[in-house]
């Protein structure tokens, strides 16, 4: 087990040695720094969401962790982001916390936060009972909150003006700056008719994963793009737009380079074929995390450096 460091807001936390978990969220902070959220099985003392310090490598990361104990409306994270301020939000299944680099506060409760989009000083939050906002590090009432009404939002994006959620329900909406629905794309609009799990915009190209294949969007003319197989019918686990491509990761079938509809096979040196992937996280330019089954990979270009293989487990989207 790991020795506890100071806490600081941007270092990370995590009880080294558990040897299966569920990793649900990665975060690059303003501060150089990667948060990690991680639920483990068990009892709740080992269901703790941990953050992971960005260093050299991943045995020099200062190690913290944050529990109900300091807050958070519950220990199982789902989702983080970070608003320009520097304050940085987690969303868990029973609701969502600020953390102002001293301690966390519930800002909204007894809803499970599934995506949030920082914007500058606006953070989106997408919940089971729809979208909400916060401003300035409050939680703003307005329209937008009748706008998906009872609608469970899994992910979140932004295409030039509009916000685009992703539902449950394999349904895309695109919403206005008056909280007016611009477009609506679903399984008729030829998108995999399942739950949304990802999205991310590249230009005018909105790449949707869902939990039975990839659609790309064309969000000037409305169509959507077809896609062979795999990609057609994997389970997306992650969407990350970097440059002029998109990385897509799957639960069964490997990471992916997109550059608009044409998406390539990326074959990672060292990992075994069948080990599940989840949300990749760029770290530059060059280099990225990519959480998976086989433990937490350091990837740069298609070649694993670090693999912190006491990070394995199971994945979910």
């Amino acid at each position: 087990m790991a020795t506890r460091a100071k806490r600081h807001i941007g270092r990370a936390l995590c009880p080294l040695g558990i040897a299966s978990f569920a990793l649900n969220a990665l975060l690059a902070s303003s501060h150089a720094h990667a948060y990690l959220a991680v639920s483990a099985p068990g009892p709740s003392k080992a269901k703790e969401p941990v953050t992971l310090g960005r260093g050299a490598t991943f045995d020099d990361a200062a190690l913290q962790t944050w529990t109900t104990d300091d807050g958070l409306p519950s220990i199982v994270v789902l989702s983080m982001a970070q608003t320009g301020e520097g304050l940085l939000w987690v969303g868990t299944e029973h609701g969502l916390a600020r953390f102002d680099g001293r301690s966390m506060h519930a800002v909204l409760e007894r809803v499970g936060v599934t995506s949030l989009l920082a914007e500058g000083r606006t953070l989106w939050v997408g919940h089971h009972d729809g979208l909400s906002r916060v401003v300035d590090g409050e939680l703003a009432a307005g329209p937008f909150d009748a706008v998906l009404s009872q609608k469970s939002v899994k992910a979140l994006a932004r295409v030039d003006d509009l916000i685009v959620a992703g539902t449950h329900t394999g349904e895309v909406v695109a919403i206005a700056p008056d909280a007016s629905v611009r477009r609506t794309w679903d399984h008729a609009s030829g998108l995999p008719h399942a739950s949304i799990t990802r999205m991310a915009a590249l230009d005018h190209a909105l790449f949707v994963g869902t939990e039975r294949g990839l659609g790309i969007v064309d969000t000037v003319t409305g169509a959507v793009q077809s896609l062979e197989a795999p990609l057609a019918t994997a389970s997306i686990t992650g969407v990350l737009v970097r440059g002029s491509e998109a990385l897509v990761s799957t639960f069964d079938d490997g990471l992916f380079r997109c550059e608009l509809a044409r998406c390539t096979p990326v074959v990672l040196e060292g990992v075994e074929r069948g080990v599940h992937l989840g949300q990749p996280m760029a770290l530059d330019a060059s280099s990225l995390l990519l959480p998976s089954s086989a433990g937490l990979l350091h990837v740069v270009g298609a070649s694993v450096r670090e693999r912190r293989s006491d990070m394995a487990g199971t994945l979910v989207t």
